[in-house]
């Protein structure tokens, strides 16, 4: 079973994570925190590797490219979320995470947060970004 993937790039001054992943990652035989710290480490070092060269970055954009999504998935956001948000004026934004699985998120991430959403196209995402008030 293939650990799931994480491409970094920056698109308009905003950190671009994608991820990739097979459904059967989610029901892997892995201990839940072991399973979601992976990932969790991955997402961390790749929100943090752009702005080391660039603090001026400050945003991030998760992109999931998935047939399914879950709590292992949505754990590891939440500790991105936490070093996002310890951020001045950075805000997260979620693209693919499916609507049917909506309240798995919520319960990791408080949907309240004017520092957290979702969009529907990565375009979107950006321009989320760009246009919010810090």
């Amino acid at each position: 079973m293939a650990e799931p993937t994480v491409e970094e790039s920056v698109r308009d001054g905003v950190v671009v994570l994608k991820i990739s992943y097979e459904s059967d990652w989610l029901t892997e035989d892995t201990p839940a925190e072991e399973h979601w710290g992976r990932l969790a480490e991955v997402l961390i070092k790749a929100y943090e590797q752009p702005r080391k060269a660039n603090p001026a970055l400050l945003s991030c954009v998760v992109e999931i490219e998935a047939s399914t999504v879950g709590s292992p998935l949505a754990k590891a956001l939440q500790k991105l979320y936490g070093r996002v948000h310890g951020v001045k004026g950075a805000r997260l934004v979620c693209v693919g995470w499916q609507p049917a699985y909506g309240l798995i998120l919520d319960a990791f991430i408080p949907s309240e947060s004017e520092r957290f959403s979702q969009a529907d196209s990565l375009d979107e995402a950006v321009k989320m970004v760009k246009t919010a008030k810090t």
